[in-house]
């Protein structure tokens, strides 16, 4: 992995707050909700900050996909569950609702920056379950825990010494 977990999460993290302080924004000013109208009551301004934005965490969320799919802590149903927050933060950000389930009143769709903010705050859960070193690039941690044979923790010359016999070199 060429970024480390750590430095993802600061740039998933500070994504999440511009988008939630651009929605808050909105929804002050406007009272927008999660509605095919509500995008065209953008200001081209706000449009623009949206759209980089929902660049911003698509670009992200690609880079993340490899790491939360080699976590050893999650497993195919959270990889599925990362890609469906993913798009609906992204359907959010473009004021559109993207599976979303138990809204009560179709006449009064969910606040979009409520929506962002939840699905965010769960994909933020997911990302803490990937360690923030694969076991493959932590090689003295892999060491510690793999069992080892009496051979490897003690040479044949210091077993020798001890009185124990060395094994006989094998004929090839």
């Amino acid at each position: 992995m060429s970024e480390g977990i750590v430095e993802l999460r600061k740039e998933f993290e500070n994504l999440v707050n511009e988008a939630k302080a651009l929605l808050e924004e909105v929804e002050r000013d406007r009272h927008v909700r999660l509605n095919e109208e509500s995008w065209y009551r953008l200001t081209s301004e706000e449009k623009s900050c949206a759209n980089t934005i929902r660049c911003g965490i698509r670009c992200l969320l690609t880079r993340l996909a490899g790491p939360v799919q080699r976590s050893l802590l999650l497993d195919n149903q959270d990889f599925r569950r990362f890609v469906r927050f993913g798009r609906a933060m992204d359907a959010a950000l473009h004021f559109r609702t993207y599976r979303r389930t138990g809204v009560s009143d179709a006449d009064e769709p969910p606040m979009a920056s409520g929506v962002f903010s939840e699905v965010s705050e769960e994909l933020a859960e997911l990302l803490d379950l990937i360690p923030e070193q694969s076991p493959s690039s932590a090689p003295a941690a892999q060491a510690e825990t793999s069992p080892r044979t009496t051979e490897e923790c003690f040479p044949a010359s210091v077993r020798a010494a001890e009185g124990e016999t060395p094994p006989a070199p094998v004929a090839s």
